[in-house]
């Protein structure tokens, strides 16, 4: 007990900094973890999480998602209740949790300061921050896949208790594919970043030929286990790809579902959200960073590749593979495949940890040069150039926490405040319903209120308005889908009184609440009333 204690002690000391940061990242995670209204998707996760196990299965099996969130979000609505908290705990423990790995990796990998710098970055992310306190399997995911590549390179470095790494790179990596399919491609840039380690580390300590054999052996069994332990799953994900491999979407969005040849060319533009912006554009955003910090963030990612190459050429190969393989595998399906960039995640720490060591180099040879080596100066130099980095990144975290993803809390409880009894309610598409219904407090239940969700043409609409005093309209993503015409939408700003809007994240994020009456509107929609938070 006193060798643990002072095990204990002695780490503390010697990594005091990013237990700090640890708990800095902590509370920027767990601050109003549950003070915001859920958005569709969080909504939706709540309402299959808190289904019995086996009918969380029954529907994940018809979905684009595995279900091990589901079941962890399941049985903490069991601890805690449901509701935004519990939904969001994991997403909040696995983003704290990241900070600390991806500064042990930086660690390992290269040198103290550049796991401080790297942590430090993932810390103050507005993207990571985001999916941190987002009820969704983003943070896990990212936790289990830089794990995974972690202990699967460690498994091949070391001589000795490597079973160890190889038993710890199966679980985390079998954890990972039953959090989302997209584990897949971290899955495949592992495998080949393991392959290409395996032949580097094997000529350039002069191993024996059988250490090859003995690693790339080691590398199938685990992959056979896995495999083995996916099992259950496996006929779900076969049957998934058959279905959807050449599906056609099910809405026209628009903003264009595959990068042109311009959007490519111009991969350093500064991005835009959400819709009308290229893949390359929104790829950017996750890291952050807006107008001259897309440039500065890049430019310290080579800085730090090409110093790797030169000082560590192993681990700068592998902070390549890992940014470049997922964006291969991006380009070359059959298939044009709606895509978001955070589906490919994963990718960001190690990208980070380019820039990290970019900025360690870059502040060493700044003291070398201007301070003639003098250690003293190294850390105000670093402290300089991470300071640019905090300016770029404080705007959009206050923007992250004074704004809403989507306000359906708000939005519903002012619509049940001035509902009538008979009212009608036209939903919105994609999942408004239920949105709708999760957050209809229990005094409006008493109210003779009808929920109509196909009331898709403009004849429709005009038919219930012919019947009922009062229609009201509730929706996001106002004139984003191409699930109702725009005639339609033209038809309610034409004869609905003007909107209450729900400001939300983006444009596309706020909420719309029109009221029909018979008397005319006296107001233009140009007009409408911003609803108070």
């Amino acid at each position: 007990m006193i060798h643990i204690k002072f095990e204990i002690k002695k780490f503390l000391f010697e990594h005091w900094l990013i237990c700090l940061i640890t708990v800095i990242a902590a509370g920027m995670r767990f601050y109003a973890l549950s003070e915001k209204s859920f958005w569709v998707d969080e909504i939706i996760a709540t309402l299959v999480s808190s289904r019995p196990i086996d009918r969380i299965f029954a529907i994940r099996v018809d979905d684009v998602t595995p279900p091990l969130r589901d079941y962890l979000a399941h049985f903490l609505f069991l601890v805690f209740g449901r509701g935004e908290f519990a939904l969001r705990l994991p997403s909040a423990v696995f983003g704290t949790a990241s900070i600390p790995l991806l500064y042990f990796i930086g660690y390992k990998w290269f040198n103290k300061s550049t796991g401080i710098i790297a942590a430090i970055l993932l810390t103050i992310s507005p993207f990571f921050l985001h999916h941190s306190q987002d009820g969704r399997m983003y943070p896990m995911f990212i936790f289990f896949s830089i794990s995974s590549l972690f202990l699967l390179l460690l498994a091949i470095e070391k001589e000795k208790k490597t079973w160890l790494y190889w038993l710890g790179f199966i679980v985390v990596t079998a954890l990972n594919i039953y959090t989302t399919y997209f584990a897949f491609w971290a899955l495949i840039a592992e495998l080949v970043i393991a392959v290409i380690f395996i032949i580097v580390q094997k000529i350039s300590n002069k191993q024996q030929k059988p250490f090859l054999w003995k690693k790339i052996g080691a590398l199938m069994f685990c992959l056979i286990v896995i495999m083995v332990l996916y099992l259950p799953w496996l006929p779900v994900l076969i049957d998934f790809i058959a279905k959807n491999i050449h599906a056609p979407l099910p809405y026209k969005y628009t903003f264009k579902v595959s990068p042109t040849e311009k959007e490519i060319a111009n991969t350093l533009y500064p991005f835009r959200v959400w819709f009308g912006q290229s893949f390359f554009e929104d790829l950017l955003e996750k890291y952050g960073v807006v107008s001259y910090g897309a440039y500065l963030y890049l430019l310290f990612y080579l800085i730090g590749i090409f110093a790797a190459f030169d000082r560590n050429p192993k681990y700068a190969m592998v902070l390549i593979l890992w940014f470049i393989i997922p964006l291969i595998i991006l380009f070359s399906p059959p298939a044009k495949v709606l895509f978001f960039p955070r589906y490919i995640s994963f990718i960001m720490p190690l990208y980070l940890l380019g820039i990290a060591y970019g900025i360690g180099i870059t502040s060493e040879r700044i003291t070398r040069k201007l301070f003639r080596g003098k250690s003293k100066s190294y850390l105000p130099v670093t402290g300089f150039i991470m300071l640019l980095f905090a300016l770029v990144v404080v705007k959009p975290i206050a923007d992250y926490y004074r704004t809403e993803k989507q306000n359906w809390r708000g939005a519903v409880e002012y619509l049940a405040s001035h509902a009538e009894n008979n009212d009608i309610i036209v939903v919105g598409p994609y999942n408004a319903k239920w949105c709708v219904l999760y957050y209809v407090p229990p005094e409006a239940e008493s109210k003779q209120i009808q929920l109509v969700e196909k009331c898709n043409t403009v004849k429709e609409l005009q038919r219930l308005c012919a019947k009922h005093s009062r229609v009201w309209f509730i929706t996001a993503y106002y004139r984003y889908y191409e699930y109702r015409t725009p005639q339609y939408f033209d038809w309610i700003e034409q004869h609905f009184g003007p909107p209450v809007i729900f400001t939300g994240k983006t444009d596309s994020d706020n909420i719309y609440v029109f009221l029909y009456q018979h008397e005319e509107p006296t107001q233009s929609l140009l007009t409408p009333r911003l609803a108070k938070k």
